[in-house]
């Protein structure tokens, strides 16, 4: 089946600014406005974008908010686990909406602070350390199939 999306789309997003550059910098403006820090923070807003591209099934908004969640420190169990989503029912997608806007103030505070939890411990370094991790170990086994080959 053909399909509207097309990821190397996703470059070009830019692009639209250029058939009306004051209109854009307005959108950027406001755009940028809308994600800084502030009640929430830039991470959390992003992990709520993400859901809600889900609930409306954007394959452009699901690639742009996944990429904006890792940049913003999220991984992908906390991009899971906010709240599970089935994008491809209209009635479970509400059904989670209508849950997340009565959650307790409580309910909200543990989720937050299991999240939360986790940032705190796999942050930036804990991250880098793990890639350096896995980086030598992949080279450790190409080295040692290497030798085999020879």
């Amino acid at each position: 089946m053909e399909t509207y999306y097309h990821p190397h789309d996703l470059t070009r997003f830019a692009d639209m600014g250029k058939g009306n550059l004051e209109l854009w910098d307005k959108f950027m403006q406001y755009y940028s406005a809308v994600f800084a820090d502030g009640a929430l923070t830039e991470r959390e807003k992003a992990l709520i974008a993400l859901g809600v591209a889900h609930a409306v099934q954007c394959p452009y908004c699901i690639d742009a908010y996944s990429q904006a969640c890792l940049e913003k420190g999220s991984n992908a169990e906390e991009m899971t686990e906010a709240l599970i989503v089935n994008p491809y029912s209209i009635e479970e997608t509400a059904e989670v909406i209508r849950v997340a806007l009565e959650m307790t103030r409580a309910e909200r505070c543990e989720r937050h602070g299991a999240l939360l939890a986790r940032v705190q411990q796999h942050d930036a370094a804990a991250w880098s350390q793990s890639f350096l991790e896995h980086v030598k170990r992949a080279r450790m086994s190409q080295e040692k199939w290497s030798k085999v080959q020879e």
